[in-house]
Protein backbone atom coordinates (compact mmCIF):
# COMPACT_ATOMS: atom_id res chain seq x y z
CA UNK A 1 0.00 0.00 0.00
CA UNK A 2 1.14 3.55 -1.07
CA UNK A 3 0.85 6.96 0.50
CA UNK A 4 1.20 10.53 -1.45
CA UNK A 5 4.36 11.04 -2.31
CA UNK A 6 5.28 7.40 -2.99
CA UNK A 7 6.41 6.22 -6.30
CA UNK A 8 3.73 3.97 -7.17
CA UNK A 9 2.17 0.73 -9.10
CA UNK A 10 -0.87 -0.59 -9.17
CA UNK A 11 -3.35 -2.55 -11.18
CA UNK A 12 -2.86 -0.20 -14.52
CA UNK A 13 0.52 -1.11 -14.77
CA UNK A 14 0.02 -5.00 -15.26
CA UNK A 15 -3.11 -5.44 -16.07
CA UNK A 16 -3.10 -5.73 -19.95
CA UNK A 17 0.05 -8.04 -19.29
CA UNK A 18 -1.82 -10.40 -17.08
CA UNK A 19 -5.20 -10.40 -20.00
CA UNK A 20 -2.60 -12.52 -21.97
CA UNK A 21 -2.48 -15.13 -19.67
CA UNK A 22 -5.73 -16.13 -18.51
CA UNK A 23 -6.63 -18.66 -15.83
CA UNK A 24 -3.14 -18.60 -14.60
CA UNK A 25 -2.54 -14.48 -13.22
CA UNK A 26 -5.39 -13.21 -10.85
CA UNK A 27 -4.76 -9.56 -8.96
CA UNK A 28 -6.18 -7.68 -6.45
CA UNK A 29 -6.29 -3.53 -7.41
CA UNK A 30 -5.80 -0.33 -5.34
CA UNK A 31 -2.65 -0.16 -3.14
CA UNK A 32 -1.39 2.50 -5.54
CA UNK A 33 -4.47 4.77 -6.19
CA UNK A 34 -7.41 3.63 -3.40
CA UNK A 35 -5.15 3.44 -0.71
CA UNK A 36 -3.56 6.89 -1.13
CA UNK A 37 -7.14 8.91 -1.58
CA UNK A 38 -7.66 6.85 2.01
CA UNK A 39 -4.55 7.99 3.16
CA UNK A 40 -5.04 11.80 2.02
CA UNK A 41 -5.58 13.82 4.60
CA UNK A 42 -8.02 15.96 2.54
CA UNK A 43 -10.25 12.55 2.71
CA UNK A 44 -10.76 12.41 6.15
CA UNK A 45 -14.31 13.06 5.96
CA UNK A 46 -15.06 13.15 1.88
CA UNK A 47 -17.67 14.25 0.73
CA UNK A 48 -20.21 12.96 -2.09
CA UNK A 49 -17.99 14.07 -4.95
CA UNK A 50 -14.63 12.37 -2.89
CA UNK A 51 -17.32 9.36 -2.69
CA UNK A 52 -18.15 8.81 -6.15
CA UNK A 53 -14.67 9.71 -7.43
CA UNK A 54 -13.34 6.78 -5.04
CA UNK A 55 -16.35 4.48 -6.34
CA UNK A 56 -15.33 5.56 -9.57
CA UNK A 57 -11.92 4.28 -9.27
CA UNK A 58 -13.04 0.82 -7.38
CA UNK A 59 -14.97 0.64 -10.20
CA UNK A 60 -11.93 0.60 -13.05
CA UNK A 61 -9.73 -1.63 -11.24
CA UNK A 62 -12.86 -4.47 -11.06
CA UNK A 63 -13.86 -3.53 -15.24
CA UNK A 64 -9.34 -4.27 -15.60
CA UNK A 65 -10.42 -7.42 -14.17
CA UNK A 66 -8.97 -7.36 -10.63
CA UNK A 67 -10.61 -10.13 -8.01
CA UNK A 68 -10.77 -7.71 -5.52
CA UNK A 69 -9.27 -4.56 -3.94
CA UNK A 70 -6.27 -4.58 -2.00
CA UNK A 71 -3.14 -4.55 -0.19
CA UNK A 72 -5.41 -1.38 1.60
CA UNK A 73 -3.54 -0.34 4.66
CA UNK A 74 -5.90 0.32 7.50
CA UNK A 75 -2.65 0.62 9.60
CA UNK A 76 0.70 -0.25 9.09
CA UNK A 77 3.54 0.41 11.17
CA UNK A 78 6.61 2.36 9.96
CA UNK A 79 9.57 -0.18 10.01
CA UNK A 80 12.58 2.40 9.44
CA UNK A 81 12.95 5.81 8.62
CA UNK A 82 11.63 6.43 5.23
CA UNK A 83 8.89 4.03 5.69
CA UNK A 84 5.51 5.68 5.86
CA UNK A 85 3.36 5.12 9.51
CA UNK A 86 -0.30 4.74 8.00
CA UNK A 87 -3.53 5.02 9.89
CA UNK A 88 -7.20 5.40 9.29
CA UNK A 89 -10.42 4.22 11.41
CA UNK A 90 -11.13 0.64 9.77
CA UNK A 91 -15.07 2.12 9.66
CA UNK A 92 -13.93 5.20 7.47
CA UNK A 93 -16.23 5.92 4.80
CA UNK A 94 -14.27 5.21 1.89
CA UNK A 95 -13.17 1.40 3.22
CA UNK A 96 -17.51 0.85 4.29
CA UNK A 97 -17.76 1.22 0.48
CA UNK A 98 -15.26 -0.95 -0.64
CA UNK A 99 -16.86 -3.63 1.47
CA UNK A 100 -20.31 -2.71 -0.07
CA UNK A 101 -18.57 -3.18 -3.75
CA UNK A 102 -16.76 -5.97 -2.60
CA UNK A 103 -19.98 -7.64 -1.13
CA UNK A 104 -21.81 -6.63 -4.75
CA UNK A 105 -19.19 -7.88 -6.78
CA UNK A 106 -18.50 -10.82 -5.19
CA UNK A 107 -14.23 -9.88 -5.37
CA UNK A 108 -12.45 -9.44 -1.83
CA UNK A 109 -10.76 -6.97 -0.08
CA UNK A 110 -7.15 -7.37 1.11
CA UNK A 111 -6.78 -5.02 4.70
CA UNK A 112 -2.97 -4.22 6.11
CA UNK A 113 -3.90 -4.01 9.67
CA UNK A 114 -1.70 -3.58 12.64
CA UNK A 115 -4.40 -4.11 15.34
CA UNK A 116 -4.26 -2.10 18.85
CA UNK A 117 -6.75 -3.49 21.33
CA UNK A 118 -6.39 -0.41 23.54
CA UNK A 119 -4.22 2.64 23.07
CA UNK A 120 -0.21 1.52 23.70
CA UNK A 121 3.40 2.92 22.69
CA UNK A 122 4.74 0.94 19.34
CA UNK A 123 7.53 -1.28 20.71
CA UNK A 124 10.53 -0.57 20.93
CA UNK A 125 12.41 -2.40 18.17
CA UNK A 126 10.04 -0.04 15.45
CA UNK A 127 12.59 3.08 14.82
CA UNK A 128 10.72 5.05 12.48
CA UNK A 129 8.01 7.44 11.76
CA UNK A 130 5.17 5.93 13.96
CA UNK A 131 3.68 8.06 16.94
CA UNK A 132 4.20 8.02 20.45
CA UNK A 133 0.73 6.30 21.30
CA UNK A 134 -1.04 4.02 18.90
CA UNK A 135 -4.55 4.52 18.94
CA UNK A 136 -7.32 1.74 19.65
CA UNK A 137 -8.77 -0.09 15.97
CA UNK A 138 -10.05 -3.05 17.24
CA UNK A 139 -14.01 -1.82 17.89
CA UNK A 140 -13.97 -0.01 14.32
CA UNK A 141 -12.11 -2.95 12.29
CA UNK A 142 -15.37 -5.14 13.88
CA UNK A 143 -18.14 -2.24 12.95
CA UNK A 144 -15.91 -2.78 9.53
CA UNK A 145 -16.59 -6.29 9.34
CA UNK A 146 -20.44 -6.11 11.00
CA UNK A 147 -21.24 -3.35 8.10
CA UNK A 148 -21.76 -6.11 5.58
CA UNK A 149 -21.11 -9.72 6.30
CA UNK A 150 -21.24 -10.49 2.42
CA UNK A 151 -18.02 -9.05 2.25
CA UNK A 152 -15.22 -10.83 2.24
CA UNK A 153 -12.49 -8.71 4.06
CA UNK A 154 -8.96 -10.93 4.04
CA UNK A 155 -6.49 -9.70 7.16
CA UNK A 156 -3.26 -9.77 5.56
CA UNK A 157 -0.04 -10.94 6.62
CA UNK A 158 -1.37 -12.98 9.87
CA UNK A 159 1.79 -14.86 11.18
CA UNK A 160 3.61 -11.98 11.42
CA UNK A 161 1.54 -9.82 12.84
CA UNK A 162 3.83 -6.64 14.40
CA UNK A 163 2.39 -6.01 18.01
CA UNK A 164 1.84 -8.44 20.42
CA UNK A 165 -2.14 -8.23 20.23
CA UNK A 166 -3.06 -10.92 17.64
CA UNK A 167 -3.02 -14.06 19.14
CA UNK A 168 -4.29 -17.17 18.32
CA UNK A 169 -7.65 -17.17 20.73
CA UNK A 170 -8.11 -13.54 19.50
CA UNK A 171 -7.69 -14.51 15.84
CA UNK A 172 -10.03 -17.64 16.56
CA UNK A 173 -12.69 -15.24 18.42
CA UNK A 174 -12.58 -13.09 15.23
CA UNK A 175 -13.18 -15.52 12.64
CA UNK A 176 -15.56 -17.31 14.65
CA UNK A 177 -17.75 -14.37 14.67
CA UNK A 178 -17.17 -12.67 11.64
CA UNK A 179 -17.24 -15.24 9.06
CA UNK A 180 -17.01 -12.94 6.46
CA UNK A 181 -13.31 -12.55 7.75
CA UNK A 182 -10.19 -14.56 6.01
CA UNK A 183 -6.34 -14.08 7.30
CA UNK A 184 -3.27 -14.57 4.80
CA UNK A 185 -0.11 -15.94 5.99
CA UNK A 186 2.75 -14.66 5.89
CA UNK A 187 5.49 -16.49 8.36
CA UNK A 188 8.35 -14.02 9.51
CA UNK A 189 11.25 -15.15 8.33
Amino acid sequence: PFVKGMEVYDWRDFAALLRQYPGRFVFLGGGGTLNVMLHDPANAKPDTAKLAEFKRIAMDILTAGAVGFGEIAVHHLSFMHGHPYEWVAPDHPFLLLLAELAAQHRVVLDLHLDLVISEMAPPPRFKGENPASLRENSAAFERLLAHNREARIIWAHAGSHPLPSLVPALARDLLARHPNLYMSLRMPV
